[in-house]
Formats: C-alpha cells, sequence, structure tokens
C-alpha cells in the first residue's frame, strides 16, 4: 500500500488534482511522472513551478495568482498592507485646494499651524512656509481644475452635447455685486465661478459678462447654450428677450410668489428683493448673521405683514414660543414632557419674517407639541389662550402650505428637469385640490397663477412629445393648454438650426482635368512660358483676381424641415428617436425649472467672504467657488 494518498478534497488548492502526499516525509509525487517533490507545510509553489515547466500545465495558487508577479513581495517580506492597494497619491495642489475650497481653511491657517506641518512632513510633502506661497499653489490647482474643465466641455461638444445656463447676481459682504454662473448638462452641473460686476448693472452689460465668461471655457451663447434659467427679475427678463437661448424663469421663484399673494400683505417690491431666501431651505449652508429673533435684519424688518385672518393665531403662537425659547428653565419644565411623549428632546421653532416655509416649520412643530406646551404652561401656572377652534386653523394652514414646501425641495433638486418638474407642480395642485378648504383653493388659484406666467408651453409640450410620441393622442395638457404639433414641429426645427449647425466645406476651385489642352502651357499671369510677364491694367488685374480660383470655403448647413418631418414620422411609427431627435432631447434635459444652484453658490461665498475674511480679492473668490463645487461633485464633469 502506497504511502501517498490523495488530499485533493482537502486542500484548496488545484495543484493536488496532480499530486499525492505523504504527510510523514512531507513529500508529493507527481500524478504525471511518478517525480517526488519536497513540500513542506501548506507551501504549493514548487509543485506548481513542476507543473509548467515539466509539463506545460498551469495552476492558480490559492492567492488567485500562478505564480509571484514582478514587485511583488516574497512571502518572507510579505506584510499586511502589501495585500491593499494603494490610493492615487494627492498632489500638494489637490491638497492645499480641499483644505481651503471645501474645509474653508484660510491661507494663513494652512502656513502657521503646526499640526498640519506635522501631517505633511509625515506624508512626505513639502510644507509651505508662507500664506503667499500656499495661495500661490492653491491659484495654480486652480488654473489646472479650470483647464480640465475646459477640456471636458469640448469632448462633450464633440459628441453634439448642449449645455443650460443658470445664473443670478448678489452682494458680499464687502459691498461687491457678482454674478454666480452654472452650466448644466443632463448628469450635473459646473460652476463657472462669479463674474465681478462694476458700476451700473444694465442688461447689455449683463450679456457681454456672461458671453466673455461662457467664451473662457469655449463657449458660445448662440451656439451652444439651450437655455437660461433665471429668477423674474425685470433685467433678468430682458436678459432671455435680447439673447439667442430659450429663457426660463425660476418656479421656486412663482411658489413664494403664490404664497405670499395669499398670506401676505401685498408689498412686491420687498417680495422680489427677499425671496431668493427661501432657495436656501434646500441648500447646504445658510449662515444667519446680524439676524433678530425672527431671523431678519434690522431693513428687513415690518417688510411682511401677515393677512388680518390669521394675524392673531401667530401673534399668540410667537408670544408662546418665545416663553420656552428666551429661558432655559421653563425649557427644561417642557422637555420631560415632550421625552415621555416622543423618546426625545425636541424645541419649538420660531419663524423668520422673510421666509414663509419658516412660518410652516413653527406651525408644524408647534401643533405636534401641543398637549405638551400645554401641561408646561398649566405648570407653570400661565394660561395657554390658544382655542380648538384656532388649533383647528393652524393645522388647516400647515396642510396647506405642506405641499407647496415638498414642491419647492423637488424642484430644487440638482437633476430636476422641466418633465420631472411638471409632475411636481401638477401633484402639487392635486394635493391643494383635495384640501377643499377656503384657505387652500385660495392659494391654489394663486399657485396656478403664477406658475402659467413662468411655463414655457412650448418646451414643455416639446419634450414631452420627445419622451414619448403618445403625447399627441392627448388634445390638452394637464394645465389645458392645447397641444398642437405644428407647433412642436416648428420650435423643433428651429433648436436643431441653431444649436447642431453642420460645417461642410466646398472647394471651389477649378478641376485640372477640366483644363482646356491650349491653356496648359499659361502660367498664372496668362502668360505663355517663355514670354516675359505682361504688364496688366488695374481693371485687368481686377477682372483676373475675380477669376481666380477660390480658397476651399466651409460653409454652415443646418438639418432641414424635410428632415425633421421625416425623423419625427420615423419616430411615432418606431418610438425609437432618430439622431437628430436624440441630440435634441438630451440637449432640452439640461434645462433646470429654478436657479437655485446660484444661490446654493452665495451662501457658499458667505463662507468664504466673512467680516474678519473681507479682504479677498475677485479672482481668489472666484477660484474658491469653482473648486468647492468641482471637488464636492467631482462625478459630474
Amino acid at each position: 500500500m502506497s504511502s501517498f494518498v490523495d488530499v485533493s478534497y482537502q486542500r484548496k488548492s488545484k495543484v493536488w488534482q496532480h499530486f499525492t502526499y505523504n504527510k510523514a516525509e512531507e513529500k508529493a509525487k507527481c500524478s504525471v511522472c511518478l517525480a517526488i517533490i519536497k513540500a513542506s507545510g501548506s507551501s504549493t509553489k514548487s509543485l506548481i513551478g513542476h507543473l509548467k515547466s515539466k509539463h506545460q500545465i498551469h495552476i492558480e495558487s490559492s492567492l488567485g495568482k500562478s505564480a509571484i508577479e514582478p514587485g511583488e513581495p516574497s512571502s518572507k517580506k510579505r506584510k499586511i498592507d502589501s495585500y491593499f492597494k494603494k490610493d492615487h497619491r494627492e498632489s500638494l495642489g489637490e491638497v492645499l485646494g480641499k483644505l481651503v475650497a471645501v474645509d474653508g481653511l484660510t491661507f494663513n491657517q494652512i502656513a502657521s499651524s503646526k499640526l498640519l506641518r506635522r501631517a505633511f512632513a509625515a506624508d512626505g510633502y513639502s510644507f509651505p512656509n508662507s500664506r503667499d506661497y500656499v495661495k500661490k499653489v492653491f491659484m495654480k490647482q486652480f488654473a489646472e481644475i479650470q483647464s480640465k474643465i475646459v477640456t471636458k466641455i469640448r469632448e462633450m461638444k464633440k459628441t453634439d452635447n448642449r449645455f443650460s445656463i443658470s445664473f443670478d447676481e448678489s452682494t458680499s459682504i464687502r459691498n461687491r455685486r457678482f454674478i454666480n454662473l452654472n452650466l448644466h448638462f443632463p448628469v450635473g452641473f459646473q460652476s463657472l465661478g462669479l463674474i465681478r460686476v462694476k458700476g451700473s448693472m444694465v442688461t447689455e452689460r449683463v450679456i457681454e459678462l456672461v458671453q466673455e465668461r461662457l467664451h473662457e471655457y469655449a463657449l458660445s451663447l448662440d451656439d451652444d447654450i439651450v437655455s437660461t434659467i433665471t429668477d423674474g427679475a425685470s433685467i433678468m427678463m430682458k436678459f432671455g428677450r435680447e439673447t439667442e437661448p430659450l429663457h426660463f424663469s425660476c418656479l421656486a421663484h412663482a411658489i413664494h410668489l403664490s404664497v405670499c399673494d395669499v398670506l401676505y400683505r401685498e408689498t412686491p417690491k420687498q417680495i422680489s428683493s427677499n425671496y431668493t431666501a427661501n432657495y436656501e431651505s434646500s441648500g447646504e449652508e445658510n449662515p444667519e448673521e446680524n439676524f433678530d429673533e425672527h431671523g431678519c435684519d434690522e431693513e428687513q424688518q415690518n417688510c411682511f405683514d401677515i393677512i388680518p385672518e390669521i394675524k392673531e393665531i401667530i401673534k399668540k403662537v410667537r408670544k408662546i414660543i418665545k416663553i420656552f425659547r428666551k429661558s432655559p428653565v421653563k425649557n427644561d419644565n417642557l422637555q420631560p414632557q415632550v421625552q415621555q411623549s416622543f423618546g426625545k428632546e425636541k424645541s419649538l421653532f420660531l419663524d423668520c419674517k422673510t421666509r414663509w416655509n419658516s412660518l410652516l416649520n413653527m406651525l408644524q412643530r408647534f401643533y405636534e407639541m401641543k398637549k405638551e406646551v400645554k401641561v408646561a404652561m398649566l405648570q407653570l401656572d400661565k394660561d395657554f389662550n390658544i382655542s380648538s377652534e384656532e388649533l383647528e386653523r393652524i393645522k388647516e394652514i400647515c396642510d396647506t402650505l405642506a405641499p407647496l414646501e415638498m414642491a419647492v425641495q423637488y424642484l430644487c433638486k440638482e437633476n430636476t428637469d422641466i418633465i420631472l418638474s411638471e409632475k411636481v407642480v401638477v401633484f402639487a395642485i392635486k394635493k391643494l385640490s383635495e384640501l377643499k378648504t377656503p384657505f387652500g383653493n385660495v392659494l391654489l388659484e394663486s399657485f396656478k397663477k403664477r406658475i402659467q406666467e413662468r411655463r414655457n408651453v412650448e418646451v414643455v409640450h416639446l419634450l414631452e412629445y420627445l419622451k414619448s410620441p403618445d403625447f399627441l393622442e392627448q388634445s390638452f395638457d394637464e394645465f389645458g393648454v392645447k397641444i398642437r404639433k405644428n407647433k412642436i414641429t416648428n420650435l423643433a426645427i428651429k433648436l436643431q438650426k441653431r444649436m447642431f449647425k453642420q460645417h461642410v466645406t466646398i472647394d471651389t476651385s477649378v478641376d485640372e482635368t477640366m483644363q482646356s489642352p491650349s491653356d496648359s502651357n499659361v502660367n498664372n499671369d496668362g502668360n505663355k512660358e517663355g514670354e516675359p510677364p505682361k504688364i496688366m491694367t488695374l481693371s485687368e488685374e481686377f477682372q483676373a483676381f475675380l477669376k481666380e480660383p477660390g480658397l476651399p470655403v466651409e460653409e454652415v448647413q443646418s438639418v432641414g424641415a424635410q428632415v425633421i418631418n421625416k425623423e419625427m414620422q420615423l419616430f411615432e411609427a418606431t418610438k425609437k428617436r432618430p439622431e437628430n431627435l436624440e441630440k435634441l432631447y438630451r440637449s432640452l434635459l439640461t434645462i433646470r425649472p429654478t436657479s437655485v444652484e446660484a444661490e446654493r453658490a452665495f451662501s457658499a461665498m458667505g463662507l468664504f467672504a466673512t467680516k474678519i475674511r473681507n479682504r479677498l480679492n475677485d479672482d481668489t473668490l472666484n477660484a474658491m467657488i469653482v473648486l468647492r463645487q468641482f471637488y464636492k461633485n467631482k462625478a459630474a464633469i
């Protein structure tokens, strides 16, 4: 009986399918050539080598490799971190760029921090020794990132991608006016930074500044931009009328105005100047400086006045909330009741007079904690002077405003397009219609009116059609507007001609084979070879110039109406978009229903340009905004 036994069913490595094993002598016998090989322990390296060299049989080791690859540590030198893939080492510029733009550290903090100095040295970086050097490296990194963005945009343009832009203006703490410009594409957006506006901000100047910034990123306002998205300010509306791209007004602004029409007294000037604060409810940062207890600065006091029908109720709610917010002792009396009911502490909110959604948050939390507040008030020997009818009115206000707050949140998401925005608006209208309350009915009518003022019906219909040709089977859309195929077709042809021009080279030179034999020995001056050059009059020179062969001319041609009509017929028959309609559909998906990204950028600007850090120049602030968005949304572009 052989002392070599089959162990293939016990060992993981497939090599044992070709060997038997003698455990006492720690030797293996090859089943092919009967060679005996020493195999100590669980090592199979010698067995794998034997099969490979003698029998051309390649077996992977239990580690998943047939042999140790070049550069891999040997078994004696192998350490635990040898099995982990090392991350790409970031450059000094990338590290400093993230510390400044994402983490918000100042140049001086980075240069003077001893902890950062040790950390940089431990990672093998040459630590910057002055704030000027930190700034120099940071600005150099910005130039590199800007170059990458331009390269990516050019690559996208080569594949017939088009873009939309959104922008708005704001004033920094240093009393400087900026325009924030964002570039949108179907899968995200890219900040193009801040544009400093010097002097009066007229429409012609805004157009010039936007065109200059787009040119820096290899973009043309007329050819590459599908639409512009702005707020409803008159200067922005004029911008839309005087430029080629489609113009869309922010729907979040429309919702704000619809609430103000119903809930507050009419103060159009203040409403127009303060609506943008509402956007920040969907943003990341909302610095509150110089605000009073309601979140308003001194100039904003009494800008809004709630309608008399609910004003007294709101006053009572605010008065009760202030009792617990201004006194830690009284709040400590409330929290045991809250802890018992909800299993955790909850605080009452106080609204900001310039933000209608903060009124909703205040009333929702108060209604949620009404029982606990009432018990705490009784324990403090204070009257809870809100009747059950008034509590029902508070609930009615909350139920009415909640659908609009939901609509704002969805409309302000990064990738919400026009098609999704239509669904959001229709859903909000449906929820308001189901309430059937006097307050809800009035707000519903105001909401519909404001949305219809800003809704671009033709673009919506074109997008719905390109999504599915079955859209034409409807007679009217969700808002009762007649669906007309001829308008859809005309808009498709117009957009196709403007954005997707084809450059065709036409050779106007004369073909040599078409020349007459008698002209073959005539030179360019019209003289036969061997003859002296003929002196030409000015008139003869001009006639000869007219007869000269033209240079190849690059002529711009567009896809004609006939092609678009044929593709639309094909699309309706097959349900698949042909090439030109597919390009148009992708382009229209870049349109966003709100200009919220500009507001978020201004919130971020408030983190950099503070009262203490108020000497940042325009270029540095612009670089911070661009790099912040680039690093936080790196997958976007």
